[in-house]
């Protein structure tokens, strides 16, 4: 299922590019290369994710969507889903968050990194 990741070389640091998106998208970067994960849970915003997400679908990019459970349109829309229990709009982004805690942990876990000392942590919480 997320087979798309490259692992970094042993010998260097890599940075991969991340971007936070709530509703407006730059598209022109995406691939098929390019895994796009969304948060399409029943809301204010949904029907705009669903879009920017069909946009994202449109270049070819790898759609992982977490979604409310049943949810047929987002079925269409995304390639890969992660089902949550539906649930109040003020109450869905604590379960979101948990299943995305769970991605990022296993996204680090197959490309080799040390999830309990993450970059430069050391040098934000330790100074005083």
């Amino acid at each position: 299922m997320l087979t798309n990741f490259p692992k970094p070389p042993k010998t260097s640091k890599c940075y991969f590019h991340n971007q936070n998106i709530t509703v407006k998208v730059t598209i022109a970067l995406l691939d098929a290369k390019v895994p796009v994960v969304a948060i399409a849970v029943p809301g204010i915003v949904y029907e705009k994710v669903l879009s920017n997400s069909q946009e994202a679908k449109a270049r070819d990019a790898q759609l992982i969507g977490v979604t409310a459970m049943n949810d047929e349109h987002a079925t269409e829309v995304f390639d890969d889903q992660f089902p949550i229990p539906t649930v109040d709009e003020l109450l869905s982004p604590l379960l979101t968050v948990i299943l995305l805690q769970f991605l990022a942990y296993h996204i680090a876990a197959r490309r080799g990194l040390d999830m309990d000392q993450p970059r430069n942590l050391a040098k934000s919480v330790t100074v005083e």
